[in-house]
């Protein structure tokens, strides 16, 4: 028998020792696993509370692009006919109820478009993240990376067409929230065994139905989950039987029947192309359309360092592969495809009766977003061979975001699963850099939303101050020039979006309360530019200005105006901005000090005044005259 005890290991220290290493190495893991955990859940945080930020500072308060016309048959017809109406081969009917409702009880002011769309995209991201942080199969780190996925595929402001215009984004999250409560309850469904629970949420894909076009693809979903989750067969009669009504009601019934069949141009292998294309656009417009020839619409240069090796990298992956950027996006959706559907494959051959929650939700809202892409390119076909580069654009990019963020979330669970230990670092570091590598966009898409913001603005204190300014409105596929001016006159008539506040009334009359100055409040401002109607051929200004000290009290009492010498009120303004060249991406919520307004035919000879109007106190205020150059 050995010695119990040997000379050799006399003054060895415990630290040598391979339990010691051991643990070492171990304590060490754990620190690399929660350092890698709150990177995840803090780029989460990131992601939803600029969105949420942007959404207070920069959410558009003023009718927008294809608006001005949807308001003639808001505003024309009586109800119910006007929330029936076909838009665009769309039958937006449970949004045009918010909108509907939204004239009536405030004036169509946008404010309950932007609440119910900010809060149907928010819980969206919140019931992914939570089925995601819930999964007790698969490790804790897994579940902070699908968390951060679930963000960032619905909040990423890449998207800012859609989360910031609160008419776009009320039918559009509205389908995503039902497209995921669909796909959970046919998940719990199949885990009670409960044809009723199935059957609600084929309730659910009719009212995304009734959203918008693509909601018809979320009855595939629901399908898809049953046969991989091996629900009884006569259970899809519930779906099909709801599908078919909708249809009927879609292509026949309701109005306009005849503009949705005229949608339709089969030609299949044309729509792979143009499937593949769409799907690409998360990754063009964040990262490959950089590559040269660079695309003229993507501008991602902050931060530079990150914004420097997107370039950096596009370019190198172009020259490596030979592949322009349009062409490197396609073979990436290929791929996408290709992957999420042997994934599926996979799990309806594995006949997985014990399907998680995870994987319900990720193969809902993929299999959705790929056949809206179907959907998209059958119906969208004759548009985007006209305008090819529109299959890029960020109206779109909803659908895409979520099929890669659903197939981004498959791989992260399979991966979680996985015997290969370098299989699983690869996968988080590509998790690690992916919050920083779309960073540029996010913020990108914030600076594009207040500059929208800003003209928006400006648009209401053009109209608002008896001024045609053509180059604030629409004139094209959304609106014509002559639809705008129909839909302008509508409002005013009613007393309704910019012209809710009778304000507008006092343009090109004197004054009807007292001018006296005010030293609590100071602003500067300047003639920005000049310009003619474009009805009338008259002269106007544009001036622009900022707020130095008691903006607190403009907001509150009144509207900045601008009058002449002889106190006649010849123009109004709107706050457009936070502070001239502030950073527009915020992590709070301060008061808009930057405004702009218009002078009504305007004469460089006149004496031009800033003056603050308080109706409610019956007085005005006197500020600061407007310098003009002769």
């Amino acid at each position: 028998m050995p010695p119990r005890f040997s000379t050799t290991n006399i003054g060895a220290s415990p630290w040598n020792s391979s339990l010691t290493t051991h643990r070492a190495w171990r304590w060490l893991g754990l620190a690399v696993h929660g350092v890698v955990c709150a990177l995840f859940l803090s780029s989460a945080f990131a992601y939803a509370w600029t969105a949420l930020c942007a959404e207070i500072n920069f959410a558009w308060r003023q009718p927008m692009f294809d608006q001005w016309r949807l308001y003639q048959t808001f505003l024309s017809l009586p109800f119910p006919d006007n929330v029936l109406q076909l838009e665009n081969g769309h039958r937006p009917i449970f949004p045009n109820l918010i909108r509907v409702g939204e004239i009536h009880w405030f004036a169509a002011d946008q404010y309950l478009q932007i609440a119910c769309g900010t809060v149907f995209a928010f819980l969206t991201a919140a019931v992914i993240a939570l089925v995601m942080l819930r999964e007790e199969c698969v490790p804790f780190i897994a579940r902070c990376a699908g968390a951060m996925l679930a963000v960032i595929g619905v909040l990423w402001l890449a998207n800012s067409r859609m989360l910031l215009h609160g008419n776009e984004s009320v039918h559009t999250y509205l389908l995503t929230l039902c497209v995921v409560g669909a796909s959970l309850m046919a998940h719990r469904a199949a885990r009670t065994r409960s044809f009723a629970l199935f059957a609600v949420s084929g309730t659910a894909c009719a009212v995304a139905m009734f959203c918008f076009g693509p909601g018809a693809a979320s009855f595939v979903s629901i399908v898809l989950l049953a046969l991989i989750m091996r629900l009884p067969l006569r259970w899809l009669l519930a779906p099909i039987a709801i599908l078919a009504g909708c249809l009927i009601l879609y292509v026949a019934v309701l109005p306009g029947s005849q503009g949705v069949r005229q949608t339709l141009n089969i030609h299949p292998l044309e729509s792979l192309h143009i499937m593949a294309q769409w799907l690409s656009s998360p990754w063009t417009n964040g990262w490959l359309a950089l590559a040269d020839p660079r695309a003229g619409w993507v501008v991602l240069d902050k931060p530079k360092f990150t914004s420097h090796l997107l370039l950096t990298s596009a370019n190198a992956l172009s020259e490596a592969t030979g592949f322009s950027w349009r062409n490197l996006g396609i073979a990436i959706s290929f791929t996408g495809i290709a992957v999420f559907g042997l994934r599926t494959v996979f799990a309806l051959w594995r006949g997985a009766r014990t399907l998680s929650a995870w994987e319900s939700v990720a193969i809902g809202v993929g299999s959705f977003a790929l056949f809206s892409a179907a959907i998209f390119a059958v119906g969208r076909m004759d548009y985007l061979q006209s305008y090819p580069d529109q299959i890029y654009a960020d109206r779109y990019m909803v659908w895409p975001s979520l099929f890669w963020c659903a197939l981004a979330l498959l791989l992260v669970f399979d991966l979680s699963r996985s015997p290969s230990k370098s299989a699983r670092i690869a996968g988080t570091c590509f998790l690690v850099a992916m919050p920083f590598a779309l960073w540029p966009a996010q913020r990108h898409g914030i600076e594009w939303a207040s500059a929208v913001y800003r003209n928006a603005q400006e648009s209401a204190a053009a109209v608002r101050s008896g001024v045609f300014d053509g180059d604030k409105f629409p004139d094209g596929a959304d609106a014509s020039r002559s639809t705008v001016l129909q839909t302008l006159d509508l409002l005013k008539r009613g007393h309704l979006a910019m012209f809710a506040d009778p304000t507008w009334e006092l343009i090109g009359k004197p004054c009807p309360w007292p001018m006296v100055n005010n030293k609590n409040v100071s602003a500067h401002v300047a003639i920005a530019s000049r310009g003619t109607d474009s009805i009338d051929g008259a002269s106007f200004a544009i001036v622009s200005g900022a707020v130095a000290s008691g903006v607190a009290q403009i907001q509150k009492d009144g509207n900045l105006a601008i009058v002449d010498s002889n106190n006649v009120v010849v123009g109004l303004t709107e706050f457009s901005q936070l502070k001239p060249d502030s950073d527009a991406l915020r992590f709070d919520f301060p008061r808009k000090r930057g405004f702009d307004g218009y002078i009504r035919h305007f004469d460089p000879r006149e004496t031009y005044t800033l003056v603050l109007l308080a109706p409610d106190s019956q007085q005005a205020f006197r500020l600061t005259p407007i310098p003009v150059s002769k």
